[in-house]
């Protein structure tokens, strides 16, 4: 949610309007504000908060809230409870696929368990809510550059 997508927002809401079959997401991957920053630190962002507010004006279906779940990172139920309503919104839990580059910036996934507590936990508030299971063994293509 860069700080400038609330005008990029307005555009697509014009395409909406003129039929465009448009499915407005964000990367999120925590709940805490300064860990965003901290992912983020080149780029301004748009508030959680703010996000929500996009997402109850948005005219077409449910936004969705992508959710890299990194360990060491934030990813609380309740705050998303409090700041967006469940029918506006599609959450996805995400794993990390990780290569050179995240672990060069310290970044790791969480254990799987986590995701499936989380997961609970947003459906019991009534979010909609999708997440993988990783493989236990890598596919084809899997491998690092």
């Amino acid at each position: 949610g860069p700080r400038e997508a609330d005008r990029l927002v307005n555009e697509l809401v014009n395409l909406l309007v003129r039929g465009a079959r448009i499915r407005l997401q964000f990367s999120c991957h925590t709940t805490d504000e300064e860990e965003r920053r901290r992912l983020s630190p080149r780029r301004p962002m748009l508030t959680l908060a703010e996000l929500a507010g996009l997402a109850r004006r948005w005219p077409g279906g449910p936004v969705t809230l992508n959710f890299m779940l990194l360990d060491g990172y934030t990813c609380d139920p309740d705050t998303l409870a409090r700041l967006f309503p469940p029918e506006r919104v599609f959450i996805k839990l995400n794993h990390l696929d990780p290569n050179r580059f995240t672990r060069s910036l310290g970044l790791a996934d969480r254990p799987s368990g986590d995701r499936q507590r989380l997961a609970a936990a947003l459906s019991a508030y009534g979010f909609e809510v999708a997440h993988r299971i990783r493989a236990l063994t890598p596919g084809p293509g899997a491998a690092e550059p």
